[in-house]
């Protein structure tokens, strides 16, 4: 897959997002970090766990998840990342 771009993770400066096209216009994003975890998070980074979903998705559907969050107590915010844009939490 052609390498497209490399972005820091704006909710966590210690990683990197590398981004990638499989030629089927939607983007494949590997997370890279060159430090080890903190032990306090609440899920371990392990074979096997999940980090991230990608689903393409209009911008007016992007919008409506954060209010929704909000209303059941899980924080979850907006991100345009430049080339796209995420709902981190």
């Amino acid at each position: 897959m052609p390498f497209i771009v490399e972005q820091p993770n704006l909710g966590r400066e210690s990683e990197n997002h590398l981004c990638f096209d499989p030629g089927d216009g939607r983007l494949r994003t590997v997370v890279t970090t060159e430090h080890t975890p903190d032990a306090g998070r609440s899920a371990p980074r392990v074979v096997g766990w999940l980090q991230q979903i990608a689903l393409s998705v209009s911008k007016a559907t992007l919008q409506q998840p954060p209010a929704r969050l909000q209303q059941l107590g899980i924080r979850g915010e907006q991100c345009d990342r430049g080339f796209l844009d995420s709902l981190s939490p």
